[in-house]
């Protein structure tokens, strides 16, 4: 009986980022990324910038990230992934291990930290394959507000 809201969720998750998830009148789920992600890189060290539109950021998340992205490039992320979070109060969250929030957000469901992990990943993956050079530079205007 529990596998059945496990593949639920599961088959949902995978409609919503397959972009063919229906609501219940039949139309399309049309949403903008949930998720987005910017690598950078300066003196041989590597970050990922990580943002989300869900309701809280998650240490147990993060660390899954930072070991995936390990795995997948031989290079270590650890304590080189930041990830911010939109707190939206409309979004689901009932990912996070910590069990003091559990009244307020639900128990954690494990297929849903599952996808959020390989979410994150996902765009994380694309921001790491994606960079280009680039500067970054600084502006002093001494004359800019004076009083």
């Amino acid at each position: 009986m529990a596998k059945a809201p496990k593949q639920k969720v599961a088959k949902v998750m995978g409609e919503f980022k397959r972009r063919t998830l229906k609501s219940s009148n039949g139309q399309r789920v049309t949403s903008p990324a949930q998720a987005k992600a910017i690598a950078l890189s300066a003196g041989g060290e590597t970050v990922v910038l990580l943002k989300s539109d869900v309701g809280l950021a998650d240490a147990a998340i993060t660390h899954a990230v930072e070991e995936r992205l390990e795995e997948a490039t031989g290079e270590s992320f650890a304590g080189k992934v930041v990830w911010a979070t939109s707190h939206s109060h409309s979004g689901f969250a009932n990912y996070t291990s910590n069990t003091v929030l559990y009244l307020g957000l639900g128990l954690k469901r494990d297929v849903v930290a599952d996808q959020v992990v390989e979410d994150l990943v996902t765009v994380a993956q694309a921001a790491l394959g994606g960079m280009q050079p680039a500067r970054v530079g600084i502006a002093s205007n001494a004359m800019f507000d004076q009083e």
